[in-house]
């Protein structure tokens, strides 16, 4: 047993981050968990339009990119648990809204919509695979509302209820935002919301089932990133924001 003491799950939307180790939404993290003797991991989906094979080859050791799929049954087993649902699903939505909504029935029966599902029972597990291997102290991930988010948290419960799960909240919120606020069971929650200033704080302080909430600021505005960020601006790169 490994008991890792922090697992990171992410996005990896750009395959240049792996090599220069540095994370979009986390920033300099991995190189200050190193310095402090801080046995990590981080754990990627896949966003790039490169293969997980590929990226992993190019990787180090204390970066994972999820495969894009599982063991040939397992992914089997999810293809056909999905299909019985769909039908499932099917019948019960016919029995209680074709008569009313013909438009909406037609829209929630395509079935390209239940098999975005498979990925996210994929990564369920995927997770638990990883949790029985590091067996972590600690999980931090990012925290925008999304199901896998929620998926990760419950998953992680079930395996050990003392991981002490952690939400990385990054983006700026405004008070129309609901995802990220919807009133889940305790067990899809995570134990501590980590934001990035007062903004979101007082914002997450009065919509959010949550209450254990610390401001961390943002990595990216962080001193320790200075030495990343003195190396990169050295390729003169040019970003431009719009804004509305």
């Amino acid at each position: 047993s490994n008991n890792l003491d922090i697992l990171i799950f992410a996005n990896l939307i750009n395959s240049e981050n792996i090599e220069e180790n540095y994370d979009f939404y986390f920033g300099n993290l991995a190189n200050v968990l190193e310095k402090n003797n801080i046995d990590y991991k981080i754990i990627y989906r896949n966003f790039t339009n490169k293969t997980s094979n590929k990226l992993n080859e190019r990787s180090n050791k204390n970066i994972i990119i999820l495969p894009e799929r599982v063991k040939f049954f397992s992914e089997l087993y999810l293809i056909i648990k999905v299909f019985i649902y769909y039908i499932i699903f099917k019948k019960n939505l016919k029995n209680y809204i074709y008569k009313k909504n013909k438009k909406i029935y037609y829209f929630f029966c395509q079935i390209d919509i239940f098999f975005t599902i498979i990925i996210n029972l994929r990564f369920e597990l995927q997770t638990k695979y990883l949790l029985q291997i590091f067996k972590p102290k600690n999980i931090i991930c990012t925290f925008e509302g999304h199901s896998w988010e929620r998926i990760l948290f419950k998953t992680i419960k079930e395996f050990n209820s003392s991981i002490n799960c952690l939400a990385y909240q990054h983006t700026v919120l405004t008070k129309y935002q609901n995802s990220i606020f919807l009133p889940f069971p305790k067990e899809f929650n995570p134990d501590a919301i980590l934001t990035i200033g007062d903004h979101n704080y007082n914002i997450l302080k009065k919509n959010s089932k949550i209450k254990k909430l610390i401001k961390v600021g943002s990595p990216k505005n962080n001193l320790l990133n200075f030495h990343y960020k003195s190396k990169r601006a050295n390729k003169h790169f040019l970003r431009i924001l719009i804004l509305p």
